[in-house]
């Protein structure tokens, strides 16, 4: 069977996970994400021997969708449990071009939420 042609007129490639897995070295990184894969390559290169790439190489040919927001694209955040800031979601750690958001000097915690407020 064929495969269908876009808009264009071109057949779409398609890459399959069997493909994208053989792809998981630092000289030669694929990743795919929210139905696409990307050639991370020149990434690992340009932060080769530092510590925010190694989340990375571990997840070298695999698929790390769960790290992004469908809807938005963007990576997923969650609240942390101790500051109660809302954090990027980094598994294995800091991955380049995300940095954990911190509280600022100023940031106090709630003492007592809304809802549990009894003097309304």
């Amino acid at each position: 069977m064929p495969a269908a042609q876009n808009y264009t007129g071109k057949t779409p490639q398609y890459i399959a996970p069997f493909e994208v897995v053989t792809h998981n070295r630092p000289n030669d990184c694929w990743v795919s994400f929210l139905s696409k894969v990307y050639n991370i390559t020149p990434l690992i290169q340009e932060f080769e021997g530092q510590d925010c790439i190694k989340p990375i190489l571990a997840v070298a040919g695999k698929d790390i969708s769960h790290w992004f927001d469908e809807h938005t694209g963007d990576i997923q955040h969650y609240i942390h449990p101790i500051t109660g800031a809302r954090v990027p979601y980094c598994p294995h750690g800091t991955i380049p071009h995300v940095h954990p958001q911190v509280p600022t000097t100023k940031w106090r915690p709630v003492e007592t939420p809304w809802w549990k407020d009894d003097k309304k």
